[in-house]
């Protein structure tokens, strides 16, 4: 399905909440789910600087202020965030 979307490539980056308990953790854990289930390339990362090594310039990146102490804005990627 996902390459009739032109989206086989994709990459997503889940930043933060992978251990933390909050609310916006179980919607970070749909999505990854999801992505995974359609066959999209995802990676769920801690919020630490050393995250920042998984961002590709192609990567779309979700992120919460509830986890972004670390939050890495590069030049490249694609950013969806939450009060950041």
């Amino acid at each position: 399905m996902n390459k009739s979307f032109g989206i086989s490539n994709l990459h997503v980056v889940l930043w933060g909440l992978k251990h933390k308990r909050d609310s916006f953790r179980f919607i970070f854990q749909g999505f990854y789910d999801a992505l995974l289930r359609e066959g999209i390339t995802v990676s769920w990362v801690e919020d630490s600087p050393k995250s920042e090594e998984v961002i590709r310039k192609d990567s779309i990146v979700i992120g919460v202020d509830v986890a972004s102490k670390h939050f890495a804005v590069i030049s490249g990627p694609t950013y969806v965030t939450l009060n950041i």
